[in-house]
């Protein structure tokens, strides 16, 4: 159960990647968003059920996944049940111009394979791993060799997003790193929301680990990695 969030007097939602610790608070790279809406707050409640009742890696699909909040497109999707690989995949075959993303742990070969498939049609794909997560299944050697720029990030903590940035206005993130694990069998929450000011937001964000971050698969990366 990998979920991070809170419901709070049935209206506002907190959620994301923040794990409430002094490590997720004090030195690790995290999100953490406050949305205040009674229609996705409903949504959240009903997973909360799910989970009080005993129901794990197991549900029903959510009943109104998409809505829109003050004007603004949301998609709330809770894994496994809401097929939480095909969004992020569809967002990503989706993309017109630009994939950024911040990645912690990067195994899944579907989502992989959406963002070389961008990269093959002319979409700028660049993205951060955690560098300690650099082990036997991780893709984002696969993204950088079909010409993505990835980079190792360079946090002395941990650097524990799950982003996904999509032509500047589309932000999937949530608590589910795109792993096998994560997507298909362990109790995750991800909102997909399209708005250009919290899509301006996330991109600084990522310019700031962007900057800390070294080329992936440097001799600095090994050796810290230990290998």
């Amino acid at each position: 159960m990998h979920n991070k969030f809170c419901i709070i007097d049935d209206q506002l939602v907190v959620t994301c990647s923040f794990n409430p610790t002094g490590r997720g608070a004090a030195r690790n790279d995290n999100v953490l968003l406050q949305v205040r809406s009674r229609l996705l707050a409903a949504a959240y409640n009903a997973e909360f059920e799910e989970l009080w009742e005993g129901v794990f890696s197991a549900g029903d699909p959510t009943v109104d996944p998409v809505m829109e909040l003050g004007g603004t497109p949301f998609h709330v999707a809770f894994c496994p049940d809401d097929g939480c690989r095909e969004l992020i995949v569809d967002v990503i075959d989706g993309a017109e111009r630009d994939v950024r993303f911040l990645a912690f742990s990067f195994t899944d070969g579907a989502v992989a394979d959406a963002l070389i498939r961008a990269v093959h049609r002319g979409v700028s794909v660049s993205g951060v791993c955690e560098r300690v997560q650099a082990r036997r299944w991780e893709r984002c050697t696969a993204v950088q060799s079909a010409g993505g720029d990835v980079r190792a990030d360079g946090n002395k903590g941990m650097m524990h997003h799950k982003t996904f940035i999509v032509d500047d206005e589309t932000v999937m993130t949530g608590s589910a790193n795109p792993t096998k694990g994560g997507l298909m069998g362990n109790d995750e929450n991800i909102l997909v929301i399209r708005d250009g000011r919290l899509g301006a937001s996330f991109k600084k964000e990522f310019r700031r680990v962007w900057t800390e971050s070294t080329p992936w698969g440097t001799k600095k990366e090994k050796g810290r990695l230990g290998t």
